[in-house]
């Protein structure tokens, strides 16, 4: 029998967040980590508040993001390639 593997989850919103997205999001992850051990990257500000204590929970990793306003299509741009190299880049 082969052992479960961790899965790793990357995503600019989680709960708290109070996007639908977020909401998805946290869905997907405790639903994986109920067979799974479950990492998310996140770039929302005060996911990691619950942090994961046993194996049915997903682990959070918080990565710091900059958010600027919706109508800013270039820099939100910006602003999610950044996120996306930090996640790459975290140790």
């Amino acid at each position: 029998m082969q052992k479960p593997g961790k899965i790793l989850v990357a995503s600019q919103y989680y709960v708290p967040d109070p996007s639908t997205t977020a909401v998805y999001m946290a869905a997907i992850a405790e639903g994986l980590a109920v067979d799974n051990q479950v990492v998310v990257l996140s770039g929302s500000p005060n996911s990691m508040a619950n942090p994961g204590a046993d194996q049915k929970t997903p682990t959070v990793i918080e990565i710091q993001n900059w958010t600027p306003q919706k109508d800013a299509l270039v820099r939100r741009a910006i602003a999610i390639s950044l996120l996306a190299s930090r996640m790459f880049l975290r140790p």
